[in-house]
């Protein structure tokens, strides 16, 4: 039998094992929970983990007995629970990486593509879209390089530009303008959590460019 959820493939698991999911404590805004994996009524492994504004942080998966691939059973569970793409992975252990691994293999789950696909950030192709050639080139060095040699290689064509009427009328520092690479995908500066809105007032300042 198959169980499919969000597209990725969970097989059922050996029917020997039952699972039990105990609530322990609730504190600091965050929920803890123990998941408990049995057969023939016999601890084979357990999950301490705990929930934080809908997403799942486990601190710690223990296989009692392990070479049977407890573990990775505990770990399909709580995919089937609460949505794989909704436990995190931060702060793993050696160990803790190579059970991931395993687990995106068995369910065809992409972890990087994922990630892309939930960053909130401005895609490199907006900057290409900036009408003004200096300040397109000026924010892509930034993006690929970092802040020195963007204002290195494009001092001089920055400084001839301020003084034009086009840039006058943009109503901007040029200064503020580098902080749009701060909110790029991939950017060299760019060191916000990829979850996170654009702020508003950078989104001001790119729509002038654009």
């Amino acid at each position: 039998m198959i169980t499919t959820i969000n597209n990725w493939k969970l097989f059922e698991l050996n029917s020997n094992i039952k699972f039990e999911n105990e609530y322990i404590n609730f504190h600091n805004q965050q929920h803890d929970y123990i998941l408990r994996a049995y057969v023939n009524n016999n601890l084979v492994a357990f999950a301490e983990y705990c929930e934080f504004r809908d997403k799942y942080y486990i601190s710690m998966i223990k296989a009692v007995v392990p070479g049977y691939g407890y573990g990775k059973q505990v770990m399909l569970e709580l995919a089937r629970m609460y949505g794989y793409e909704n436990i995190e992975r931060r702060d793993l252990t050696p160990d803790g990486v190579k059970l991931r691994q395993k687990v995106d293999q068995e369910l065809g789950f992409d972890y990087q593509k994922y990630k892309e696909s939930q960053n909130k950030h401005i895609d490199i192709e907006t900057i290409k879209q900036i009408k003004y050639p200096v300040l397109k080139q000026f924010l892509s060095d930034i993006v690929l390089f970092d802040y020195e040699e963007g204002w290195k290689k494009n001092i001089d064509a920055l400084k001839e530009f301020e003084n034009t009427t086009e840039f006058q009328n943009l109503n901007i520092d040029i200064n503020d303008i580098t902080e749009i690479a701060d909110w790029i995908k991939n950017s060299a500066t760019n060191n916000n959590d990829p979850e996170t809105d654009v702020p508003e007032y950078i989104m001001k300042e790119l729509n002038k460019l654009l």
